[in-house]
């Protein structure tokens, strides 16, 4: 938000906070060249790997994105499947590269934020294991999860969207936007439901009305086919409570991991 404002305002006050912040991570890295990381939930490490990301396109100064990349690079590794990565991570041994972590959770219940990260990454690093996972996650909004979840890391569909070309993650969008979003409204309006925490709908829905726009200019016909195909399937599906947070429990060593970078696209 900081560099957001920064890029609009050209207030160099801003580049200069943000920075700040940046530098402290650098300063406190592992031995290992990775983000020092000892907090609970896997935003705890996604956080600062995001700051890392958006100071290097800010200033492309390479002692923020060899730190980035490097984590990043460590982080895909503690993943027990795409998509999915552990509830929490941290980094331990004498070289920082030793993942401790708590089991994983499903993508609503994360509180990864790593969603933050996702579109600066896809940009700098040319992963093919970086585009498998952010797509496994984009297919379990579009599959699995809980069919009337409007949460905001749902908006990693529209990066798949934009690497596959795949009109089904535009038609989810669609139905967010017109069901799930629509109904939200309609409450907030009403003066039924207004909750501070909904501003975070300012950044994705315009996101997803892009890829539905996107797609129904492409091929309106097999958008809209993907449409029925979506609602059809989904209408099989039961809902279900969204998973409780495990954030206790006892922590695994997955033992060291490297930092090195995964097979080019």
């Amino acid at each position: 938000g900081i560099l957001t404002d920064f890029f609009m305002t050209g207030n160099r006050r801003l580049l200069d906070v943000a920075r700040e912040a940046a530098d402290r991570i650098v300063a406190t890295q592992e031995p290992c060249g990775i983000l020092h990381c000892h907090g609970s939930l896997h935003r705890e490490f996604t956080g600062p790997l995001s700051i890392l990301m958006d100071l290097y396109q800010a200033t492309w100064e390479e002692k923020y994105g060899d730190v980035a990349f490097r984590s990043l690079n460590w982080l895909l590794r503690t993943s027990p499947k795409p998509g999915r990565l552990p509830n929490s991570v941290y980094t331990r041994g004498e070289c920082g590269d030793e993942a401790v972590v708590h089991s994983p959770c499903l993508p609503e219940v994360a509180w990864g934020n790593k969603y933050c990260l996702y579109e600066a990454a896809l940009r700098l690093i040319p992963s093919k294991r970086l585009q498998e996972f952010l797509i496994a996650e984009a297919d379990y909004w579009v599959w699995e999860s809980p069919k009337d979840l409007l949460n905001y890391q749902c908006s990693t569909v529209c990066l798949a969207y934009d690497l596959t070309g795949d009109p089904s993650y535009a038609a989810y969008a669609e139905h967010l936007v017109d069901d799930c979003f629509r109904s939200l409204g309609q409450q907030a309006r009403e003066m039924d439901h207004v909750h501070f925490g909904e501003q975070v709908y300012n950044g994705f829905i315009p996101k997803l009305m892009c890829i539905i726009a996107q797609a129904r200019a492409r091929d309106p016909e097999s958008f809209q086919a993907a449409c029925d195909s979506y609602l059809q399937r989904r209408a099989k599906m039961p809902d279900r409570e969204p998973e409780t947070r495990p954030d206790q429990g006892s922590k695994t060593s997955l033992g060291r991991l490297s930092t090195a970078p995964h097979p080019p696209v």
